[in-house]
């Protein structure tokens, strides 16, 4: 077989590869929020869904297969966000630094229908506290650190509430798999 045929054929497949990747994931809801409304606030517990347009996001849209919300946190006061961060592992944040850095296009406000929000927000808290690292393997409750799903998921089963049934240790769930669940509603979506 002609090796220089076969080099082109690859790369064609790699360019079509990434620009197929790049269409999927270069959906996103719209321009980027700067600044929080004003009737935008949470209790504690509440599940804070986030969509994102950065080359992360893009990423993690492309495993997720093109979904909306590419990462999440829970509120543990009426602006302020627990999250599990790549950089800086399990953080407390007001929805405004957040917006900042990352360039957060959509807003999603879940909660439970059941169980006791001061319970997770405080869970969420202490993990913040112990400096907990983030868990690159996206490993439900495998490894060392959090991230963001296992996180909320975590605080909530803290409060004695299951969010998500049929969750085994070493799954990987996905922050969109909480907008699949019975268990949370959407209060308020932007």
């Amino acid at each position: 077989m002609d090796t220089k045929k076969t080099g082109r054929r690859v790369i064609w497949f790699l360019l079509l590869f990434f620009a197929s990747a790049y269409v999927v994931t270069s959906i996103h809801c719209g321009e980027p929020i700067r600044d929080v409304p004003a009737n935008l606030v949470f209790r504690d517990g509440d599940i804070i869904l986030l969509g994102s347009s950065t080359v992360r996001a893009r990423f993690l849209k492309c495993i997720d297969g093109g979904a909306k919300w590419v990462h999440c946190g829970i509120a543990v006061a009426p602006n302020i966000i627990v999250h599990a961060d790549p950089d800086y592992g399990v953080v407390r944040q007001t929805l405004d630094e957040y917006l900042t850095v990352n360039d957060v296009d959509c807003i999603c406000q879940l909660r439970p229908y059941n169980g006791d929000g001061k319970s997770a927000a405080l869970f969420a808290q202490e993990c913040a506290e112990k400096k907990m690292t983030f868990d690159n393997t996206f490993s439900y409750k495998n490894g060392e650190g959090l991230y963001c799903t296992e996180l909320v998921l975590l605080a909530w089963e803290a409060a004695g509430e299951e969010i998500l049934l049929d969750v085994e240790s070493g799954d990987r769930i996905m922050p969109s798999s909480l907008m699949e669940t019975s268990r949370l509603y959407c209060v308020r979506e932007l």
